[in-house]
């Protein structure tokens, strides 16, 4: 009857009936604030800055590298088809810095500068959103700024 494993929903992690299997995940990326405060060079106000995401790995997006000063805005929304909707659980964000060949061991320019992993919504049609904070993992693990962003699960129409 079920393709999935029923633990997700056992737990509580979602409320989707047997039938919602073509849903849609809608993400839009607003803003980021507070980011590289422990680097502000004089170059700080040319500093470009790029949003990527998952669900899963072979559902990925990117948004298009825009300017950061003083805080970097994309208000860009993506949509993605929940193949397996039982297998999701949270959406992972990495923002990273573009364009920086002065960075020591970054020969590509792009520079991880934070990651949040976000819970998705548990209820078809409910939106949730708000400022997630984004972390380093390095040693000690910080939080270096947030990042705004509102999901919402959709059946597909």
């Amino acid at each position: 009857m079920f393709p999935y494993s029923l633990s997700s929903l056992q737990k509580g992690k979602m409320k989707m009936d047997e039938d919602d299997d073509e849903l849609i995940l809608h993400v839009a990326i607003r803003f980021a604030e507070g980011i590289d405060k422990d680097n502000m060079g004089a170059d700080a106000d040319q500093r470009t800055y790029q949003v990527f995401g998952w669900g899963r790995p072979d559902m990925e997006f990117h948004t298009q590298v825009v300017n950061g000063k003083p805080d970097p805005i994309w208000m860009m929304t993506f949509h993605m088809w929940m193949r397996d909707p039982w297998m999701w659980t949270h959406l992972h964000l990495e923002v990273v810095r573009t364009g920086s060949k002065s960075d020591p061991g970054s020969s590509s320019g792009t520079v991880l500068v934070g990651r949040a992993q976000i819970p998705l919504p548990r209820e078809i049609g409910i939106a949730i959103g708000g400022k997630y904070n984004l972390v380093r993992h390095v040693k000690p693990i910080s939080v270096v700024g947030c990042i705004c962003v509102a999901m919402e699960i959709t059946k597909k129409e």
